[in-house]
């Protein structure tokens, strides 16, 4: 598979073939939000277009759906990790490491859910789950855990990255956004999903979307350091036809969510 990262402008560029995109992400900072050691992602998603079409291109093995990236200071490249939703590869993990000599490499054995063909209509809610302790990463979606693979060493992370939801050519809604400092049991996770979350004493980040400030969320709690509330939202122009006008309508907006609000990213073409 060839993994695509929409940070790089001038890979997409030559994807695109001189369109316009205006997309919309979150951000939250790394430091105190996440552990390299063990931890838990978990969120609702709900798709508004076929998830199982890629989202450019003609090769129906490039994602369709970014969802979730953890990417260091200068937002993108190693060491990081992603995970996406691919037309063939189902829930898909990938993520890369800088080496002695600053090359970037690839973790091997990264888990995806080809082989279970998962399904996955437009406008059904599904949870998603990623658990990562030490080597070992598991997917979870609805509850079920249908992969779980050790990967060839730890996961590495700046802590002066970033953790990005959206920022890819697709159109989702999320809610129930939650990082723990801890790999959550399968139960717990089947349990968790059963109604709207709350804090404990492992959660470092929960952000339901119900409350905002301009361009941030209101996080019910977040435990970086650097004074923020909850996340910022934002937008990537990818803009190679340079006569063309950028758009007003923004690339995110506040919708119904599974519980209460929800957040929407959406790419607007122009």
């Amino acid at each position: 598979m060839k993994h695509i990262l929409l940070t790089s402008i001038l890979l997409i560029i030559s994807v695109f073939g001189g369109e316009n995109y205006k997309l919309g992400y979150i951000q939250y900072p790394v430091n105190g939000n996440i552990s390299e050691e063990e931890g838990t992602v978990e969120m609702w998603i709900k798709p508004k277009k076929d998830p199982y079409l890629p989202a450019f291109g003609k090769n129906n093995s490039w994602y369709s759906i970014l969802i979730f990236q953890v990417v260091p200071s200068k937002k993108y490249g190693s060491p990081g990790f992603s995970f996406i939703w691919s037309p063939t590869l189902g829930l898909n993990f990938y993520g890369s490491y800088l080496d002695e000599e600053g090359k970037s490499i690839s973790y091997k054995n990264s888990p995806n859910t080809e082989n279970l063909k998962p399904k996955w209509n437009v406008d059904e809610w599904k949870h998603i789950a990623v658990r990562w302790k030490g080597e070992e990463i598991s997917l979870f979606v609805d509850g079920e855990k249908l992969v779980s693979r050790k990967i060839d060493r730890k996961l590495i992370i700046d802590k002066n990255g970033w953790i990005i939801i959206g920022r890819g050519v697709h159109d989702f809604v999320i809610d129930e956004f939650c990082i723990s400092g801890k790999a959550r049991s399968d139960e717990e996770i089947r349990e968790r999903m059963k109604k709207p979350l709350v804090v404990d004493e492992y959660t470092l980040l929960l952000d339901n979307f119900e409350k905002f400030e301009e361009k941030n969320t209101v996080a019910v709690t977040i435990s970086g350091f650097s004074g923020e509330k909850g996340g910022k939202l934002d937008e990537m122009i990818i803009r190679e036809d340079k006569e063309k006008q950028v758009p007003i309508e923004k690339s995110y907006e506040i919708v119904e969510g599974k519980f209460g609000k929800g957040l929407r990213f959406k790419t607007i073409e122009f």
